[in-house]
C-alpha cells in the first residue's frame, strides 16, 4: 500500500512542500553556528554570554513562533474550501495579532533582562549578555511580521518564498556579523552587541524580502489587496488564537524540557554536558527533516479538510508518517553505527567522545519517536486539533521525560545516559498517542470519505 502510485504522488507533494522548509531551517541553524563561532573567536566570555542570552531569548521567542504557526492550518483549510475572503481576513488579522505579540514579547524580554544577575552567572558574562539580549528583543517585531507572511504563504501551498527570504537574510546576517563583531571596513567593533544588531537588521530585511517576493506573485496579490480593505474580524482573531495559543504552549513545554535536561547534565559534570551538547545538536539538525515533513503535512491535511476530501486527507497524513519514519530511521542508523566517528568531528577529548557515542546510540532510537511526534503534531495542526495534543505533550515532557530523566540519572546512577532514557520514554509516549489521536480523528471522518 505504501508503495502504491497514490502514495508515491503524496510523497512527491510532501517533498515539494517540505524541502524548502527544511532548507530554510538548516540555513537558520547554520547561521546560529556561525554566530557562535565568530563570537567565540574573540573570547570564551562572549561565547558564554551569547549562550546565556540565547537560552533566555528562545524561552520567550518560542511562544511567538508557535502562536504564528496557527495561521497555516486556518489559511490552509480556507484555501482548500476556496473561501478567498476568509483567507484575506486571516492574513489581515494574523498580521495584527502577531505584530502585537511581537511588541508584547519585546516588553517581556526587557523585563526578563532585569533578572539576569539573579541567575547565578559570572558577572562579566551578565554584563556582556544584557545589551546583546536587549538588541535581540527588538528583532521580535519584524520577526513576527515575517512569520505572519511565511505562515500565510505556506497555507496557500507556497513554501519557496520564505526559503529564499530566509536564506537571503542569513547571508546578510553573516556579512553584518563580520563587519560589526570585528569592526572591519571602518565599521565599529561592537563584538557580541554587534551580533545582536546584525541579527535585528537581518530579521527586518527578511520581512521586507518576503513581502516583496509575495507581492509580485499573482496568486498572492489578490489576498494582499483584499486584506487592505478589510477590518478586524472577531471570528478570525478568535479562531487564530484558539489554534495558535496551544501550539505556542506546546513549543514552550518542549524547549523548557530540553533546557531542564541540559541543566541536569551540568549537575553531572563538564564531560557529560559537553557530550550532551554534541548529541543534542546533531539530533536537532536531523529533527529539521521531520519538521519539514510535518509542515507539509499541516498544509496538505488542512487543504483536504477544507475541500472535504477525507480519504486524501488520511492518505496525506499516513504518507507523511511513512516519509518521516523512513528519514529518521536513516539518521538513527547513522547515529547508532557511526556515533564515535561523528563525535570525533566535534572533539578530540576521549572522555567526551566515549560518553557522546553512548548518547548517540540512545539518540538513534530517540530520533524515530521524536520524528513520529513531530509529524503527528503537524498532521493534527492541519486538522486544527491542538488541545488534546497539548495535553499529550504536557504528559510526555513534564510528567514522564523530566521526572524519569532525573530518576534514571541520579536515583539509579545511570548518569548522562539516564537523562536521555527519560527523553526516550516521554517521546515514545507522545509519538504513539499522537498517532492514535490521528487514527481516532480519521475514524470520525470515515463516514464522510470521498
Amino acid at each position: 500500500m505504501i508503495f502504491s502510485q497514490d502514495y508515491r504522488n503524496h510523497y512527491k507533494e510532501n517533498l515539494r512542500l517540505g524541502f524548502p522548509v527544511i532548507m530554510g531551517q538548516v540555513g537558520h541553524m547554520m547561521t546560529s553556528l556561525v554566530d557562535n563561532a565568530m563570537v567565540g573567536n574573540i573570547n570564551s566570555t562572549l561565547l558564554a554570554a551569547s549562550s546565556l542570552a540565547n537560552t533566555v531569548f528562545i524561552m520567550i521567542y518560542i511562544f511567538g513562533l508557535g502562536l504564528s504557526i496557527g495561521l497555516t492550518p486556518a489559511v490552509g483549510r480556507a484555501y482548500g474550501n476556496e473561501k478567498h475572503g476568509q483567507i484575506a481576513s486571516y492574513l489581515k488579522n494574523g498580521k495584527i495579532i502577531y505584530l502585537w505579540t511581537g511588541f508584547m514579547l519585546t516588553i517581556a524580554m526587557w523585563v526578563a533582562s532585569y533578572f539576569f544577575d539573579k541567575l547565578d552567572q559570572p558577572a562579566e558574562v551578565v554584563v556582556e549578555a544584557i545589551p546583546y539580549f536587549l538588541t535581540l528583543s527588538i528583532s521580535m517585531v519584524p520577526f513576527m511580521y515575517y512569520m505572519s507572511l511565511k505562515q500565510f504563504a505556506e497555507g496557500v501551498t507556497l513554501t519557496m518564498p520564505a526559503m529564499w527570504a530566509g536564506l537571503a537574510g542569513n547571508v546578510v546576517n553573516v556579512i553584518l556579523n563580520y563587519l560589526l563583531i570585528y569592526g572591519e571596513l571602518g565599521f565599529p567593533r561592537w563584538e557580541l552587541f554587534g551580533a545582536g544588531v546584525a541579527t535585528t537588521i537581518a530579521r527586518s530585511l527578511m520581512a521586507v524580502f518576503l513581502f516583496i517576493i509575495l507581492s509580485r506573485d499573482k496568486r498572492v496579490q489578490k489576498y494582499l489587496r483584499a486584506a487592505k480593505r478589510l477590518k478586524i474580524r472577531r471570528e478570525s482573531v478568535v479562531n487564530l488564537l484558539k489554534i495558535g495559543v496551544p501550539i505556542g504552549f506546546q513549543f514552550v513545554l518542549e524547549v523548557s524540557a530540553f533546557v531542564a535536561g541540559t541543566i541536569m547534565m551540568g549537575w553531572l559534570g563538564v564531560f557529560p554536558l559537553a557530550a550532551h551538547q554534541i548529541a543534542i545538536s546533531l539530533s536537532a539538525l536531523a529533527f529539521l527533516v521531520a519538521t519539514g515533513i510535518a509542515t507539509a503535512a499541516t498544509i496538505r491535511v488542512s487543504n483536504f479538510l477544507g475541500n472535504e476530501k477525507y480519504h486524501k486527507m488520511r492518505v496525506a497524513g499516513n504518507s507523511a508518517y511513512v516519509m518521516g519514519m523512513a528519514l529518521m530511521i536513516f539518521t538513527a542508523l547513522c547515529f547508532i553505527f557511526l556515533g564515535r566517528q561523528i563525535s570525533m568531528i566535534f572533539t578530540n577529548d576521549e572522555m567526551v567522545i566515549a560518553i557522546s557515542t553512548q548518547l548517540l546510540i540512545i539518540a538513534g532510537f530517540f530520533q524515530i519517536v521524536d520524528g513520529a511526534q513531530a509529524v503527528g503534531l503537524g498532521i493534527l495542526r492541519g486538522l486544527e486539533d491542538v488541545k488534546i495534543p497539548t495535553i499529550i505533550v504536557v504528559i510526555a515532557y513534564w510528567v514522564l521525560s523530566i521526572p524519569l530523566s532525573y530518576i534514571f540519572a541520579f536515583t539509579f546512577d545511570m548518569g548522562a545516559e539516564g537523562v536521555w532514557y527519560g527523553y526516550l520514554a516521554g517521546l515514545s509516549f507522545s509519538g504513539v498517542f499522537l498517532y492514535l489521536r490521528f487514527l481516532h480523528y480519521s475514524k470520525k471522518l470515515s463516514g464522510k470519505m470521498v
